[in-house]
């Protein structure tokens, strides 16, 4: 229940930061910001506490669309929680050279800090071809098993 709670305040968080300025700028640092809070009755523990920035073009059946999705995943006993901020972006043909990416970031493991990780994020190439470009943001949480 604890873990629920704390999985629920992200989400709800994330949606309130991103109600009123939901530029790109503001969703990475919400998103790397929030990583850094802990709740009193959960604590960061190693490999159950991940972020994960991704993108690339799918067609899951209603036609191509460049994804870019920012995912807070926890652990919690056999249970993956990942709660995404989601841009959804009809495709052009522009993006018709871009390959999917990922890559996670862990504060146990990964070598840069989470500002080096965020700078690295925010100044991709992926951000100058959508600079202009309207896109659906979605959040939402899921059970990723």
């Amino acid at each position: 229940m604890i873990f629920s709670k704390f999985e629920d305040t992200i989400l709800k968080e994330y949606k309130n930061k991103l109600k009123t300025d939901n530029s790109v700028k503001n969703i990475v640092k919400v998103f790397t910001e929030n990583y850094l809070k802990e709740s009193k009755k959960y604590k960061r523990r190693e490999d159950a506490d991940m972020l994960l920035f991704q993108y690339g073009v799918y067609d899951w059946g209603n036609g191509k669309n460049l994804e870019i999705d920012f995912v807070r995943q926890l652990l919690k006993d056999e249970d993956i929680i990942q709660i995404h901020i989601s841009l959804t972006i009809p495709f052009e043909e522009k993006f018709s050279t871009i390959e999917s990416y990922e890559e996670w970031y862990n504060s146990f493991e990964n070598k840069k800090t989470l500002e080096e990780w965020k700078n690295e994020i925010e100044t991709m190439q992926i951000f100058q071809q959508i600079n202009s470009l309207k896109y659906n943001l979605e959040i939402w949480k899921e059970n990723a098993e």
